[in-house]
C-alpha cells in the first residue's frame, strides 16, 4: 500500500511538473541556455538496514564529511519568469564514520551519486537593481547512488539505480556581460528507501534515506 502511495506521488507530480514547463507558453519568446555548475555537498546522516554486513538484524547509522558537487544543465527561457531544464547532478561525499548496532565500523569510504533531474524555475524580476531571486523544483530519475565501505585496507562496493529522486531551489542570479550571468544557489535534494546491492558479493543495504543540502554557483550562457 505504502509503495503505491509513492507511485501515485511520484506520477502526480511528473504530470503537474511537466504541464508546469510546458503548457501555457506558447505565446512566450525565449531563448536557450547552458549552465554548468559547482558547489559544497552536505549529505545528512542516515540509518538503514542491511543483510550479510553485520550481524543479522544490526541496524547502520551513516555520517558524512562535507563534499562538493558538479553539473550541468541545458535549459530553456520562456521570457516571462519561466524557465525549464534537463540537469545532470553529481555529488560526493566521503564518510565520516559509518557504524552498526552490533559494534561493525567502518571507518573510511565514500558516497556518491549520479542523478538527471527535469527542472522548473521562476524568476522574480524586480525594480532598480541587476539582482533577480528564484526558486524552482524538480524531479529527477538515479543513474547510480554508491556506498563504499572501507576497513582494514579492503573495500566493499554497494550500489544501486532506477530510483526517483525531488529536489528544491532557491537563490540569486545577476548578468556580468551579454548573454552571460553567473546564479547562487541553495538546494536541498532527496532520494527515499533507496536499496543497494554489494558489486560481486551477496550483501545488500535497504531504507537508506539519502537527503542533501548544496550551495552552490553556476554560470549561465544563453544562446
Amino acid at each position: 500500500m505504502e509503495a503505491r502511495r509513492v507511485q501515485r506521488l511520484i506520477e502526480g507530480g511528473s504530470v503537474c511538473l511537466l504541464a508546469l514547463l510546458w503548457g501555457g507558453f506558447a505565446g512566450a519568446t525565449g531563448n536557450y541556455y547552458l549552465k554548468p555548475h559547482l558547489g559544497i555537498s552536505m549529505v545528512q546522516d542516515n540509518d538503514f538496514g542491511q543483510t550479510g554486513i553485520a550481524a543479522p538484524g544490526a541496524v547502520g547509522d551513516g555520517e558524512y564529511d562535507n563534499g562538493w558537487s558538479a553539473g550541468l544543465g541545458v535549459g530553456y527561457r520562456y521570457g516571462n519568469g519561466w524557465s525549464a531544464e534537463i540537469d545532470w547532478e553529481y555529488r560526493t561525499n566521503d564518510n565520516d564514520s559509518l557504524r552498526f548496532s552490533d559494534s561493525t565500523f567502518f571507518g573510511e569510504g565514500n558516497i556518491a551519486s549520479n542523478i538527471i533531474y527535469l527542472n522548473g524555475y521562476y524568476h522574480v524580476e524586480l525594480q532598480d537593481t541587476r539582482f533577480r531571486p528564484f526558486i524552482g523544483a524538480g524531479l529527477g530519475w538515479v543513474e547510480e547512488i554508491d556506498l563504499d565501505l572501507e576497513s582494514g585496507g579492503s573495500e566493499r562496493s554497494y550500489s544501486g539505480d532506477g530510483e526517483m529522486a525531488w529536489q528544491v531551489m532557491a537563490g540569486v542570479e545577476t548578468e556580468f556581460a551579454k548573454d552571460w550571468r553567473v546564479q547562487g544557489e541553495l538546494r536541498y535534494s532527496q532520494v527515499s528507501n533507496v536499496d543497494l546491492a554489494e558489486e560481486g558479493g551477496s550483501g545488500r543495504i535497504n531504507g537508506l534515506d539519502y537527503g542533501a543540502w548544496s550551495v552552490g554557483v553556476g554560470l549561465i550562457y544563453d544562446f
